[in-house]
Protein backbone atom coordinates (compact mmCIF):
# COMPACT_ATOMS: atom_id res chain seq x y z
CA UNK A 1 0.00 0.00 0.00
CA UNK A 2 0.85 3.82 -0.42
CA UNK A 3 0.71 6.21 2.27
CA UNK A 4 -1.76 8.13 0.59
CA UNK A 5 -3.93 5.39 -0.46
CA UNK A 6 -3.94 2.47 2.54
CA UNK A 7 -5.90 -0.15 1.18
CA UNK A 8 -4.15 -3.19 3.12
CA UNK A 9 -4.77 -1.01 6.37
CA UNK A 10 -8.64 -1.02 5.39
CA UNK A 11 -8.90 -4.44 4.37
CA UNK A 12 -6.99 -5.35 7.92
CA UNK A 13 -9.03 -3.58 9.94
CA UNK A 14 -12.46 -4.95 7.97
CA UNK A 15 -10.94 -8.56 9.31
CA UNK A 16 -10.37 -7.28 12.64
CA UNK A 17 -13.82 -5.66 13.27
CA UNK A 18 -15.65 -9.30 11.99
CA UNK A 19 -12.91 -11.33 14.22
CA UNK A 20 -14.53 -8.69 17.31
CA UNK A 21 -11.04 -7.38 17.70
CA UNK A 22 -12.64 -4.31 18.10
CA UNK A 23 -9.76 -2.69 20.28
CA UNK A 24 -7.09 -3.59 17.27
CA UNK A 25 -9.61 -2.92 14.27
CA UNK A 26 -10.31 0.73 16.36
CA UNK A 27 -6.15 1.56 16.31
CA UNK A 28 -5.75 0.64 12.13
CA UNK A 29 -8.80 2.74 11.60
CA UNK A 30 -7.38 5.63 13.18
CA UNK A 31 -4.83 5.45 11.94
CA UNK A 32 -6.26 5.36 8.45
CA UNK A 33 -8.88 8.34 9.43
CA UNK A 34 -5.76 10.82 10.88
CA UNK A 35 -3.09 9.39 8.89
CA UNK A 36 -1.77 11.44 5.53
CA UNK A 37 -4.32 9.34 3.57
CA UNK A 38 -7.55 11.56 5.68
CA UNK A 39 -8.64 13.16 2.77
CA UNK A 40 -8.71 9.54 0.96
CA UNK A 41 -11.82 7.27 -0.25
CA UNK A 42 -10.19 4.61 1.93
CA UNK A 43 -10.10 7.21 5.03
CA UNK A 44 -14.05 7.80 4.02
CA UNK A 45 -14.98 4.37 4.05
CA UNK A 46 -13.11 4.27 7.58
CA UNK A 47 -14.23 6.59 9.43
CA UNK A 48 -18.24 5.05 8.93
CA UNK A 49 -16.40 1.64 10.10
CA UNK A 50 -14.80 3.26 13.04
CA UNK A 51 -18.06 4.93 14.69
CA UNK A 52 -19.07 1.40 14.67
CA UNK A 53 -16.16 0.14 16.09
CA UNK A 54 -17.00 2.43 18.83
CA UNK A 55 -20.46 1.39 19.23
CA UNK A 56 -19.42 -2.38 19.67
CA UNK A 57 -17.07 -1.46 22.21
CA UNK A 58 -19.74 1.06 24.20
CA UNK A 59 -17.05 3.63 23.53
CA UNK A 60 -19.85 5.91 23.11
CA UNK A 61 -18.28 9.52 23.59
CA UNK A 62 -15.28 8.41 21.74
CA UNK A 63 -17.82 7.46 18.54
CA UNK A 64 -19.94 11.05 19.25
CA UNK A 65 -16.39 12.76 19.01
CA UNK A 66 -15.50 11.47 15.80
CA UNK A 67 -19.19 12.37 14.60
CA UNK A 68 -18.97 15.99 15.60
CA UNK A 69 -15.20 16.28 13.52
CA UNK A 70 -17.60 15.09 10.71
CA UNK A 71 -17.98 17.46 7.36
CA UNK A 72 -21.78 18.64 7.41
CA UNK A 73 -22.05 16.26 3.85
CA UNK A 74 -20.51 13.22 5.40
CA UNK A 75 -22.62 13.77 8.33
CA UNK A 76 -25.58 13.99 6.97
CA UNK A 77 -25.66 10.59 5.27
CA UNK A 78 -27.58 7.89 6.51
CA UNK A 79 -24.93 5.87 7.77
CA UNK A 80 -24.04 8.03 9.63
CA UNK A 81 -26.98 9.27 10.62
CA UNK A 82 -28.18 6.35 12.32
CA UNK A 83 -24.84 5.82 13.93
CA UNK A 84 -25.06 8.58 15.51
CA UNK A 85 -29.30 7.67 16.76
CA UNK A 86 -27.43 4.22 18.15
CA UNK A 87 -24.42 6.25 19.84
CA UNK A 88 -27.15 8.82 21.29
CA UNK A 89 -29.17 5.64 22.74
CA UNK A 90 -25.91 4.22 24.25
CA UNK A 91 -25.31 7.32 25.91
CA UNK A 92 -28.73 7.39 27.80
CA UNK A 93 -30.21 10.08 25.51
CA UNK A 94 -33.22 7.83 23.90
CA UNK A 95 -35.70 10.79 23.74
CA UNK A 96 -32.98 12.81 21.51
CA UNK A 97 -32.05 9.54 19.80
CA UNK A 98 -36.13 9.23 18.78
CA UNK A 99 -35.65 12.56 17.39
CA UNK A 100 -33.01 12.29 15.75
CA UNK A 101 -34.73 8.53 13.66
CA UNK A 102 -37.81 10.84 12.93
CA UNK A 103 -35.64 13.57 11.53
CA UNK A 104 -34.03 10.59 9.42
CA UNK A 105 -36.75 9.35 8.15
CA UNK A 106 -37.93 12.53 7.08
CA UNK A 107 -34.75 13.01 4.99
CA UNK A 108 -34.84 9.19 4.04
CA UNK A 109 -38.27 8.05 3.17
CA UNK A 110 -37.81 5.43 0.78
CA UNK A 111 -35.12 3.78 2.78
CA UNK A 112 -36.38 1.01 5.14
CA UNK A 113 -33.65 0.69 7.50
CA UNK A 114 -34.61 3.74 9.50
CA UNK A 115 -38.25 2.42 9.94
CA UNK A 116 -36.89 -1.10 11.05
CA UNK A 117 -34.66 0.86 13.79
CA UNK A 118 -37.34 3.15 14.90
CA UNK A 119 -39.81 0.03 15.49
CA UNK A 120 -37.22 -1.13 17.34
CA UNK A 121 -37.06 1.44 19.36
CA UNK A 122 -40.49 1.64 19.89
CA UNK A 123 -41.26 -1.82 20.72
CA UNK A 124 -39.97 -1.25 24.29
CA UNK A 125 -42.76 0.12 24.79
CA UNK A 126 -46.36 -1.93 24.73
CA UNK A 127 -48.48 1.46 24.37
CA UNK A 128 -46.59 1.94 20.81
CA UNK A 129 -46.42 -1.75 20.10
CA UNK A 130 -48.85 -0.91 17.19
CA UNK A 131 -46.62 1.98 16.33
CA UNK A 132 -43.94 -0.32 15.79
CA UNK A 133 -45.44 -2.66 13.03
CA UNK A 134 -46.75 0.02 11.51
CA UNK A 135 -43.35 0.93 10.79
CA UNK A 136 -42.30 -2.44 10.23
CA UNK A 137 -45.14 -2.65 7.29
CA UNK A 138 -43.76 0.78 5.89
CA UNK A 139 -39.97 -0.88 5.37
CA UNK A 140 -41.72 -4.34 4.33
CA UNK A 141 -43.70 -2.11 1.42
CA UNK A 142 -40.46 -0.95 0.54
CA UNK A 143 -38.11 -3.60 0.77
CA UNK A 144 -40.62 -6.60 0.63
CA UNK A 145 -37.42 -9.27 0.98
CA UNK A 146 -36.08 -7.84 4.44
CA UNK A 147 -36.43 -10.98 6.48
CA UNK A 148 -35.31 -8.67 9.48
CA UNK A 149 -38.51 -6.33 9.46
CA UNK A 150 -41.04 -9.90 9.13
CA UNK A 151 -39.10 -11.70 12.32
CA UNK A 152 -39.66 -7.81 14.43
CA UNK A 153 -43.12 -7.59 13.37
CA UNK A 154 -43.68 -11.10 14.40
CA UNK A 155 -42.70 -10.44 17.49
CA UNK A 156 -44.88 -7.14 17.55
CA UNK A 157 -48.12 -9.26 16.50
CA UNK A 158 -46.77 -11.59 19.23
CA UNK A 159 -47.36 -9.21 21.99
CA UNK A 160 -50.45 -7.68 20.75
CA UNK A 161 -51.91 -11.45 20.74
CA UNK A 162 -51.95 -11.59 17.04
CA UNK A 163 -50.48 -15.10 16.64
CA UNK A 164 -52.04 -15.86 12.99
CA UNK A 165 -50.66 -12.68 11.93
CA UNK A 166 -47.44 -13.17 14.16
CA UNK A 167 -46.97 -16.79 12.61
CA UNK A 168 -47.24 -15.96 8.66
CA UNK A 169 -44.80 -13.23 9.85
CA UNK A 170 -42.27 -15.45 10.50
CA UNK A 171 -43.16 -17.79 7.71
CA UNK A 172 -42.52 -15.15 5.50
CA UNK A 173 -38.80 -14.66 7.11
CA UNK A 174 -38.19 -17.58 5.02
CA UNK A 175 -40.32 -16.75 1.55
CA UNK A 176 -38.09 -13.82 1.97
CA UNK A 177 -34.70 -15.16 1.62
CA UNK A 178 -36.02 -18.36 -0.50
CA UNK A 179 -32.44 -19.95 -1.16
CA UNK A 180 -31.20 -19.38 2.34
CA UNK A 181 -31.76 -22.97 4.44
CA UNK A 182 -31.18 -21.95 7.77
CA UNK A 183 -33.47 -19.36 7.46
CA UNK A 184 -36.00 -21.49 6.48
CA UNK A 185 -35.35 -24.29 9.29
CA UNK A 186 -35.01 -21.36 11.69
CA UNK A 187 -38.61 -20.83 10.80
CA UNK A 188 -40.07 -24.26 10.75
CA UNK A 189 -38.61 -24.11 14.34
CA UNK A 190 -39.96 -21.40 15.48
CA UNK A 191 -43.28 -22.03 14.36
CA UNK A 192 -43.08 -25.71 15.88
CA UNK A 193 -42.37 -23.15 19.31
CA UNK A 194 -46.03 -21.83 18.36
CA UNK A 195 -47.58 -25.21 17.86
CA UNK A 196 -48.36 -24.29 14.17
CA UNK A 197 -46.78 -27.81 13.12
CA UNK A 198 -49.15 -27.65 9.57
CA UNK A 199 -47.27 -24.25 8.30
CA UNK A 200 -44.05 -25.47 9.49
CA UNK A 201 -44.41 -28.64 7.35
CA UNK A 202 -45.41 -25.87 4.67
CA UNK A 203 -42.35 -23.46 5.09
CA UNK A 204 -40.14 -27.03 4.69
CA UNK A 205 -42.29 -28.34 1.83
CA UNK A 206 -41.49 -24.95 0.06
CA UNK A 207 -38.05 -25.15 0.08
CA UNK A 208 -38.25 -28.83 -1.07
CA UNK A 209 -40.35 -27.55 -4.16
CA UNK A 210 -37.52 -25.42 -4.79
CA UNK A 211 -34.45 -27.39 -4.30
CA UNK A 212 -35.74 -31.17 -4.27
CA UNK A 213 -33.88 -33.89 -2.49
CA UNK A 214 -31.54 -31.44 -0.95
CA UNK A 215 -30.31 -33.44 2.20
CA UNK A 216 -29.74 -30.35 4.28
CA UNK A 217 -33.68 -28.96 4.37
CA UNK A 218 -34.66 -32.97 4.80
CA UNK A 219 -32.01 -33.62 7.59
CA UNK A 220 -32.49 -30.58 9.71
CA UNK A 221 -36.76 -30.78 9.01
CA UNK A 222 -36.25 -33.94 10.22
CA UNK A 223 -34.39 -33.14 13.42
CA UNK A 224 -36.32 -30.17 14.33
CA UNK A 225 -39.75 -31.99 13.95
CA UNK A 226 -38.44 -34.69 16.24
CA UNK A 227 -37.12 -32.19 19.00
CA UNK A 228 -40.74 -30.33 18.97
CA UNK A 229 -42.49 -34.48 19.47
CA UNK A 230 -43.83 -34.61 15.36
CA UNK A 231 -42.10 -37.90 14.98
CA UNK A 232 -44.13 -38.75 11.94
CA UNK A 233 -43.37 -35.82 10.34
CA UNK A 234 -39.94 -36.45 11.14
CA UNK A 235 -39.70 -39.93 9.93
CA UNK A 236 -41.31 -38.78 6.29
CA UNK A 237 -38.25 -36.52 6.22
CA UNK A 238 -35.71 -38.38 7.43
CA UNK A 239 -36.59 -41.41 5.83
CA UNK A 240 -35.60 -38.97 2.22
CA UNK A 241 -32.91 -37.94 4.17
CA UNK A 242 -31.87 -42.02 4.40
CA UNK A 243 -32.97 -43.03 1.39
CA UNK A 244 -30.21 -40.37 -0.23
CA UNK A 245 -27.29 -40.68 2.49
CA UNK A 246 -27.15 -44.11 4.59
CA UNK A 247 -24.88 -41.67 7.20
CA UNK A 248 -25.08 -42.27 11.11
CA UNK A 249 -26.51 -39.61 12.00
CA UNK A 250 -29.40 -39.47 9.87
CA UNK A 251 -29.66 -43.15 11.05
CA UNK A 252 -29.43 -42.25 14.69
CA UNK A 253 -32.23 -39.64 14.64
CA UNK A 254 -34.17 -41.72 12.15
CA UNK A 255 -34.25 -44.82 14.17
CA UNK A 256 -34.99 -42.55 17.15
CA UNK A 257 -38.25 -41.31 15.69
CA UNK A 258 -39.27 -44.50 14.61
CA UNK A 259 -38.89 -45.54 18.36
CA UNK A 260 -40.97 -42.68 19.83
CA UNK A 261 -43.82 -43.42 17.37
CA UNK A 262 -47.10 -44.23 18.87
CA UNK A 263 -46.51 -47.41 17.96
CA UNK A 264 -42.96 -48.05 17.89
CA UNK A 265 -41.60 -49.47 14.81
CA UNK A 266 -38.71 -51.69 16.58
CA UNK A 267 -38.31 -54.19 13.31
CA UNK A 268 -37.81 -51.21 10.88
CA UNK A 269 -35.20 -49.70 13.47
CA UNK A 270 -33.01 -52.84 13.79
CA UNK A 271 -33.02 -53.13 9.74
CA UNK A 272 -31.52 -49.30 9.36
CA UNK A 273 -29.17 -50.28 12.46
CA UNK A 274 -28.37 -53.39 10.37
CA UNK A 275 -27.67 -51.94 6.89
CA UNK A 276 -24.71 -52.91 4.95
CA UNK A 277 -23.61 -49.65 4.34
CA UNK A 278 -22.78 -48.48 8.15
CA UNK A 279 -20.30 -49.40 9.96
CA UNK A 280 -21.06 -51.69 12.47
CA UNK A 281 -18.19 -51.17 14.82
CA UNK A 282 -18.45 -47.32 14.89
CA UNK A 283 -19.43 -45.52 18.44
CA UNK A 284 -22.41 -43.84 16.69
CA UNK A 285 -23.41 -46.88 15.30
CA UNK A 286 -22.98 -48.81 18.02
CA UNK A 287 -24.98 -46.36 20.07
CA UNK A 288 -28.28 -46.53 17.95
CA UNK A 289 -28.02 -50.07 18.66
CA UNK A 290 -28.07 -49.86 22.08
CA UNK A 291 -31.11 -47.64 21.47
CA UNK A 292 -33.01 -50.25 19.82
CA UNK A 293 -32.38 -52.43 22.47
CA UNK A 294 -33.83 -49.96 25.04
CA UNK A 295 -36.72 -49.84 23.45
CA UNK A 296 -37.29 -53.76 23.59
CA UNK A 297 -36.02 -52.81 26.93
CA UNK A 298 -32.79 -55.19 26.49
CA UNK A 299 -31.12 -53.53 29.37
CA UNK A 300 -27.88 -55.71 29.62
CA UNK A 301 -27.70 -55.90 25.91
CA UNK A 302 -27.75 -52.08 25.76
CA UNK A 303 -25.39 -51.62 28.59
CA UNK A 304 -22.71 -53.93 27.29
CA UNK A 305 -22.66 -51.53 23.51
CA UNK A 306 -22.21 -48.54 26.33
CA UNK A 307 -19.37 -50.68 27.54
CA UNK A 308 -18.39 -51.40 23.99
CA UNK A 309 -18.17 -47.50 23.39
CA UNK A 310 -16.39 -46.39 26.08
CA UNK A 311 -13.36 -48.93 26.30
CA UNK A 312 -12.66 -47.96 22.72
CA UNK A 313 -12.86 -44.11 23.35
CA UNK A 314 -12.24 -43.59 26.79
CA UNK A 315 -10.08 -40.24 26.41
CA UNK A 316 -11.83 -38.85 23.33
CA UNK A 317 -13.87 -36.39 24.04
CA UNK A 318 -15.93 -35.86 21.56
CA UNK A 319 -17.48 -39.66 21.66
CA UNK A 320 -17.78 -39.50 25.63
CA UNK A 321 -20.06 -36.15 25.09
CA UNK A 322 -22.14 -38.39 22.41
CA UNK A 323 -21.80 -41.24 24.15
CA UNK A 324 -23.18 -39.51 27.67
CA UNK A 325 -26.00 -38.05 26.13
CA UNK A 326 -27.30 -40.72 24.24
CA UNK A 327 -26.53 -42.86 27.59
CA UNK A 328 -28.75 -40.58 29.62
CA UNK A 329 -31.87 -40.25 26.79
CA UNK A 330 -32.16 -44.04 25.78
CA UNK A 331 -31.65 -45.27 30.40
CA UNK A 332 -33.08 -42.04 32.01
CA UNK A 333 -31.32 -40.39 34.40
CA UNK A 334 -31.40 -42.93 37.30
CA UNK A 335 -30.53 -45.37 35.30
CA UNK A 336 -27.34 -43.68 33.86
CA UNK A 337 -26.03 -42.72 37.31
CA UNK A 338 -26.26 -46.46 38.39
CA UNK A 339 -24.58 -47.22 35.51
CA UNK A 340 -21.84 -45.24 35.79
CA UNK A 341 -21.24 -45.97 39.20
CA UNK A 342 -21.28 -49.93 37.73
CA UNK A 343 -18.45 -48.92 34.67
CA UNK A 344 -16.39 -47.29 37.49
CA UNK A 345 -16.13 -50.31 39.68
CA UNK A 346 -15.63 -52.45 36.90
CA UNK A 347 -13.33 -50.23 34.21
CA UNK A 348 -12.28 -47.10 36.40
CA UNK A 349 -13.60 -43.74 34.72
CA UNK A 350 -10.75 -42.14 32.55
CA UNK A 351 -10.56 -37.90 33.44
CA UNK A 352 -13.24 -36.93 30.51
CA UNK A 353 -15.93 -39.89 31.39
CA UNK A 354 -15.32 -38.47 35.05
CA UNK A 355 -16.43 -35.14 33.97
CA UNK A 356 -19.07 -36.90 32.00
CA UNK A 357 -20.41 -38.28 35.51
CA UNK A 358 -20.34 -35.35 36.98
CA UNK A 359 -21.92 -33.28 34.88
CA UNK A 360 -24.93 -35.75 35.06
CA UNK A 361 -25.10 -35.92 38.61
CA UNK A 362 -24.82 -31.98 38.51
CA UNK A 363 -28.56 -32.10 37.10
CA UNK A 364 -30.46 -33.14 39.81
CA UNK A 365 -30.05 -31.46 43.08
CA UNK A 366 -29.50 -34.54 45.02
CA UNK A 367 -26.08 -35.21 43.08
CA UNK A 368 -24.88 -31.72 43.30
CA UNK A 369 -22.65 -32.43 46.26
CA UNK A 370 -20.90 -35.46 44.14
CA UNK A 371 -20.89 -33.78 41.44
CA UNK A 372 -18.91 -30.75 43.58
CA UNK A 373 -16.48 -34.07 44.76
CA UNK A 374 -15.81 -35.08 41.19
CA UNK A 375 -15.19 -31.89 39.82
CA UNK A 376 -12.65 -31.20 42.80
CA UNK A 377 -10.85 -33.92 42.68
CA UNK A 378 -10.27 -33.38 38.93
CA UNK A 379 -9.16 -29.99 39.48
CA UNK A 380 -6.61 -30.96 41.64
CA UNK A 381 -4.75 -33.12 38.82
CA UNK A 382 -2.58 -32.62 35.69
CA UNK A 383 -5.44 -32.80 33.34
CA UNK A 384 -5.65 -31.73 29.65
CA UNK A 385 -5.96 -27.56 29.14
CA UNK A 386 -9.42 -28.55 27.40
CA UNK A 387 -10.44 -30.27 29.98
CA UNK A 388 -9.78 -28.31 33.16
CA UNK A 389 -11.87 -25.83 30.81
CA UNK A 390 -14.77 -27.79 31.07
CA UNK A 391 -13.97 -28.64 34.61
CA UNK A 392 -13.82 -24.89 35.95
CA UNK A 393 -16.86 -23.98 33.43
CA UNK A 394 -19.20 -26.92 35.12
CA UNK A 395 -17.96 -26.40 38.75
CA UNK A 396 -18.63 -22.45 38.77
CA UNK A 397 -22.24 -23.33 37.61
CA UNK A 398 -22.50 -25.72 40.45
CA UNK A 399 -20.57 -23.72 42.91
CA UNK A 400 -23.65 -21.25 41.62
CA UNK A 401 -26.58 -22.97 42.11
CA UNK A 402 -25.51 -23.83 46.01
CA UNK A 403 -24.81 -20.32 46.74
CA UNK A 404 -20.82 -20.34 47.25
CA UNK A 405 -20.75 -17.59 44.76
CA UNK A 406 -17.13 -16.52 45.57
CA UNK A 407 -15.64 -20.23 44.74
CA UNK A 408 -18.07 -19.82 41.53
CA UNK A 409 -16.18 -16.33 40.91
CA UNK A 410 -12.64 -18.38 41.11
CA UNK A 411 -13.58 -21.05 39.04
CA UNK A 412 -14.63 -18.39 36.02
CA UNK A 413 -11.50 -16.36 36.73
CA UNK A 414 -9.47 -19.57 36.46
CA UNK A 415 -11.05 -20.64 33.35
CA UNK A 416 -10.69 -17.01 31.70
CA UNK A 417 -7.05 -17.75 32.01
CA UNK A 418 -7.42 -20.47 29.99
CA UNK A 419 -10.13 -18.97 27.49
CA UNK A 420 -10.30 -14.86 28.23
CA UNK A 421 -12.44 -14.12 25.00
CA UNK A 422 -15.33 -16.52 26.13
CA UNK A 423 -18.25 -14.27 26.18
CA UNK A 424 -20.52 -16.73 28.10
CA UNK A 425 -17.51 -17.01 31.10
CA UNK A 426 -17.25 -12.92 30.86
CA UNK A 427 -21.21 -12.54 31.21
CA UNK A 428 -21.26 -15.19 34.29
CA UNK A 429 -18.65 -13.36 35.94
CA UNK A 430 -20.35 -9.42 35.40
CA UNK A 431 -23.25 -11.14 36.85
CA UNK A 432 -22.33 -12.94 40.04
CA UNK A 433 -19.92 -9.97 40.65
CA UNK A 434 -23.01 -7.12 40.08
CA UNK A 435 -26.36 -9.21 41.48
CA UNK A 436 -24.76 -11.63 43.58
CA UNK A 437 -21.38 -10.00 45.40
CA UNK A 438 -22.22 -6.17 45.03
CA UNK A 439 -19.58 -4.86 43.10
CA UNK A 440 -20.96 -3.60 39.49
CA UNK A 441 -17.64 -1.35 39.28
CA UNK A 442 -15.50 -4.61 38.87
CA UNK A 443 -18.32 -6.39 36.68
CA UNK A 444 -18.37 -3.41 34.19
CA UNK A 445 -15.57 -4.65 31.99
CA UNK A 446 -16.51 -8.21 31.58
CA UNK A 447 -19.97 -7.12 30.72
CA UNK A 448 -18.81 -4.92 28.22
CA UNK A 449 -16.89 -7.64 26.68
CA UNK A 450 -19.52 -10.41 26.76
CA UNK A 451 -21.68 -7.45 24.32
CA UNK A 452 -18.40 -6.60 22.40
CA UNK A 453 -18.43 -10.77 21.26
CA UNK A 454 -21.50 -11.05 20.49
CA UNK A 455 -23.45 -8.19 20.54
CA UNK A 456 -26.74 -9.82 19.27
CA UNK A 457 -27.07 -12.30 22.68
CA UNK A 458 -30.28 -11.19 24.95
CA UNK A 459 -28.32 -12.78 27.91
CA UNK A 460 -25.30 -11.03 27.81
CA UNK A 461 -27.21 -7.57 26.66
CA UNK A 462 -29.49 -8.21 29.79
CA UNK A 463 -26.66 -8.61 31.72
CA UNK A 464 -25.03 -5.20 30.70
CA UNK A 465 -28.22 -3.39 31.32
CA UNK A 466 -28.37 -4.58 34.82
CA UNK A 467 -24.69 -4.35 35.59
CA UNK A 468 -25.17 -0.44 34.20
CA UNK A 469 -28.16 -0.26 37.16
CA UNK A 470 -26.58 -1.06 40.37
CA UNK A 471 -23.48 0.69 39.24
CA UNK A 472 -25.73 3.77 39.97
CA UNK A 473 -25.94 4.79 35.61
CA UNK A 474 -28.82 3.48 34.42
CA UNK A 475 -29.36 5.86 31.79
CA UNK A 476 -26.28 3.72 30.46
CA UNK A 477 -28.91 0.46 30.92
CA UNK A 478 -31.71 1.47 28.99
CA UNK A 479 -30.24 0.85 25.56
CA UNK A 480 -28.90 -2.49 25.85
CA UNK A 481 -32.43 -3.56 27.66
CA UNK A 482 -33.95 -2.30 24.86
CA UNK A 483 -32.23 -4.26 21.95
CA UNK A 484 -32.26 -7.54 24.63
CA UNK A 485 -36.26 -6.61 24.40
CA UNK A 486 -36.44 -7.37 20.53
CA UNK A 487 -34.28 -9.90 20.71
CA UNK A 488 -36.32 -11.58 23.80
CA UNK A 489 -38.22 -15.21 22.56
CA UNK A 490 -39.65 -16.72 24.60
CA UNK A 491 -42.30 -15.04 27.56
CA UNK A 492 -40.17 -15.66 30.35
CA UNK A 493 -37.14 -13.91 28.73
CA UNK A 494 -39.16 -11.04 28.22
CA UNK A 495 -40.32 -10.71 31.68
CA UNK A 496 -36.66 -10.80 33.13
CA UNK A 497 -35.77 -7.98 30.65
CA UNK A 498 -39.10 -5.75 31.11
CA UNK A 499 -38.61 -5.33 34.72
CA UNK A 500 -34.77 -4.39 34.39
CA UNK A 501 -36.04 -1.48 31.99
CA UNK A 502 -38.48 -0.74 34.22
CA UNK A 503 -35.98 -0.40 36.89
CA UNK A 504 -33.62 1.19 34.43
CA UNK A 505 -36.93 4.11 33.70
CA UNK A 506 -37.90 4.38 36.81
CA UNK A 507 -34.26 5.44 38.42
CA UNK A 508 -34.04 7.81 35.56
CA UNK A 509 -37.01 9.88 36.28
CA UNK A 510 -39.82 8.47 33.92
CA UNK A 511 -42.29 6.47 36.24
CA UNK A 512 -44.73 6.20 33.41
CA UNK A 513 -42.42 3.94 31.35
CA UNK A 514 -41.16 2.25 34.19
CA UNK A 515 -45.15 1.36 35.11
CA UNK A 516 -45.57 0.69 31.13
CA UNK A 517 -42.48 -2.24 31.34
CA UNK A 518 -43.81 -3.09 34.87
CA UNK A 519 -47.34 -4.03 33.83
CA UNK A 520 -46.63 -5.58 30.81
CA UNK A 521 -43.68 -7.79 32.78
CA UNK A 522 -46.91 -8.24 35.09
CA UNK A 523 -49.22 -9.58 32.61
CA UNK A 524 -46.41 -11.93 30.99
CA UNK A 525 -45.61 -13.29 34.39
CA UNK A 526 -49.37 -13.67 35.29
CA UNK A 527 -49.85 -15.76 32.03
CA UNK A 528 -46.88 -18.07 33.39
CA UNK A 529 -47.23 -21.68 34.19
CA UNK A 530 -44.22 -21.74 36.44
CA UNK A 531 -42.81 -18.08 36.74
CA UNK A 532 -39.51 -17.46 37.59
CA UNK A 533 -38.90 -16.74 41.04
CA UNK A 534 -36.27 -13.89 41.14
CA UNK A 535 -38.28 -12.30 38.16
CA UNK A 536 -41.26 -11.91 40.10
CA UNK A 537 -39.58 -10.77 43.25
CA UNK A 538 -37.83 -7.93 41.36
CA UNK A 539 -41.44 -7.01 39.93
CA UNK A 540 -42.78 -6.96 42.88
CA UNK A 541 -40.13 -4.87 44.80
CA UNK A 542 -40.39 -2.16 41.08
CA UNK A 543 -44.11 -2.12 41.35
CA UNK A 544 -43.75 -1.02 45.05
CA UNK A 545 -41.22 1.74 43.86
CA UNK A 546 -42.93 3.25 40.83
CA UNK A 547 -46.32 3.39 43.62
CA UNK A 548 -44.54 5.11 45.79
CA UNK A 549 -43.17 7.34 43.04
CA UNK A 550 -46.15 8.68 42.79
Amino acid sequence: QSEDNPLVDVQLSRRLFNARRYAEAAEVLESVVDGPAAESPAAAQSRGLLNETYTRMSEWDAAQARLDALADAERETLTMRLLEVEVLRGRGETDIARTSLDQTISAFPTEPLPYIRRASMLMAEQALMQDAVDDLTRAIELDPTNSDAYRLRAICNTRLGRDSAAANDIASTARARPLDDQMRVSAAQRLLQMGREDLAADVIDEGLERQAGNLRILFNAGQIFASAGSHARAVQYLQDAWDQSKEPAIAEFLVRSMLELPRPDVRRARQIVSHPDLDSESPGVLLIRARVETADENWSAAESLLTEIYREHRDNPQVLFTWSNGMVNMLERERAVEYFRRLDASETLSPWATFMQARLLSQDESGESDAAELLAGLLATEIEPNLRLATLRLSSLVNYEAERFEASTDDIRAALELSPDDPELNNNLAFILAVELGEPNEALPFAQKAVEIAPENRGFLDTLGTVYIEAGEPEKAIAPLERALTLATTDTDRAAVLVNLARARLDTGNPPGAADAADEARRIIEALDDPDERTQAKLNKILDDIANAR
